[in-house]
């Protein structure tokens, strides 16, 4: 079964991770670049690691990959093959995976919902 629909069959939101590239900024990462975060995909995939794990830790059903500026063309252009190209892009889906599966959060909502909304209700509710 699709795992979007499993999730949505059980839960009325899903919450993706997000701000990836903001994420890599804030460890250092210069993604002033064509490649933009695909630059860590080639250089740094453990970065990449990180982060996913920290948006499933903070809540996220979901990890997207980094595969935004993922590109043939791309890759190309930094002198790589095509089939170092699609290696990497393959890469991207295998870092999501392997940290679903190494996290703990391979089945659907291990943490529990009230936890996850807990997190997200932790933000100030003062009017301004």
């Amino acid at each position: 079964m699709n795992p979007i629909a499993t999730i949505l069959d059980r839960f009325s939101t899903m919450i993706l991770d997000g701000a990836f590239a903001t994420e890599l900024e804030k460890r250092g990462c210069d993604l002033n670049d064509p490649l933009w975060s695909a630059k860590v995909l080639l250089e740094n995939p453990q970065l990449i690691e990180a982060v996913h794990e920290d948006y499933l830790v903070a809540g996220a059903d979901c990890v997207i990959t980094a595969s935004y500026q993922a590109t043939f063309e791309g890759f190309a252009a930094r002198g790589l093959s095509e089939a170092e190209a699609a290696a990497l892009m393959t890469r991207s889906i295998t870092i999501a995976r392997q940290v679903r599966d190494g996290s703990g959060f391979s089945t659907v909502r291990t943490v529990t919902v009230r936890a996850r909304w807990s997190r997200l209700r932790s933000a100030p509710t003062a009017h301004f």
